[in-house]
């Protein structure tokens, strides 16, 4: 890879009970690029993804981070090395305005340990500040996160992964539920990850996404890495290939 790797798997699998959910697969992100991973219903990919973001530990393998072993890995350690994860279930609160969102849990507070009270002017700077460098633009950021659209509240889910994940964030299926301009938007937004530095994992069953915001894709298959694709490769056809380990134009 042209960019210096950032995160790295090294024979890294995982079984429950008697289910081999991933075989030992080697796997890298780099800095500055948006990596995709690939594969139908069961091939692996929310296990790979759990992996990756300290939420699930591996049975076998090596993770390292900026070329160092970690021996402890989990949703506390990544965190602290800049790594988020943005789930399906975005986990936004529909009552609370887009700010009060994006520092849902880790408000800025003023006042000492025992009377603390919420800095609520410098999380609005703040905030505005990361839409801003994102490229999302909001109405009225006061009003609640329930009226916006799913596009924008997918956006703000981003963002603040980004406000806390400064080296690497994951991507899980960011646009399953929108529409074409929503998704549009929210691709935008992928890019711009990309162009702050930060590298990116996508994991999407939209080829159409893959094709469009992709550096490299690699695609899974009952477990196991079956094959990578990298620039103007990453086509519909050797995708599709990959994901159903059919011939294109092959009848079943």
């Amino acid at each position: 890879m042209s960019e210096p790797s950032l995160l790295q798997l090294s024979g890294v699998s995982k079984h429950f009970g008697g289910v081999i959910a991933l075989r030992p697969l080697d796997l890298e992100v780099a800095q500055g690029e948006i990596l995709a991973i690939a594969g139908s219903n069961g091939a692996g990919k929310s296990t790979l993804l759990r992996i990756m973001c300290g939420a699930e530990s591996s049975d076998t393998g090596r993770i390292l981070f900026e070329g160092i072993e970690k021996h402890h890995w989990d949703i506390a350690s990544t965190r602290k090395l800049g790594i988020e994860v943005v789930h399906q279930g975005l986990a936004l609160v529909g009552q609370l305005s887009p700010i009060e969102n994006l520092f849902l849990g880790r408000e800025f507070t003023l006042g000492s340990d025992r009377t603390p009270f919420l800095a609520h002017r410098r999380m609005e700077r703040r905030g505005q500040d990361l839409l801003r460098e994102v490229g999302v633009r909001l109405k009225n950021i006061h009003e609640k996160t329930e009226d916006l659209s799913g596009g924008q509240r997918q956006a703000i889910a981003i963002v603040r992964a980004i406000g806390w994940g400064k080296r690497l964030v994951i991507l899980d299926e960011p646009t399953a539920a929108l529409g074409i301009a929503e998704s549009a938007h929210v691709n935008d937004v992928i890019r711009s990850l990309r162009e702050r530095g930060l590298g990116v994992v996508l994991v999407s069953h939209r080829l159409d996404q893959i094709i469009e915001l992709a550096d490299r894709a690699v695609v899974l298959r009952n477990g196991v890495l079956v094959g990578h694709l990298e620039g103007s490769a990453i086509k519909a056809g050797p995708l599709a290939e990959l994901i159903t380990g059919e011939h294109a134009g092959q009848v079943a």
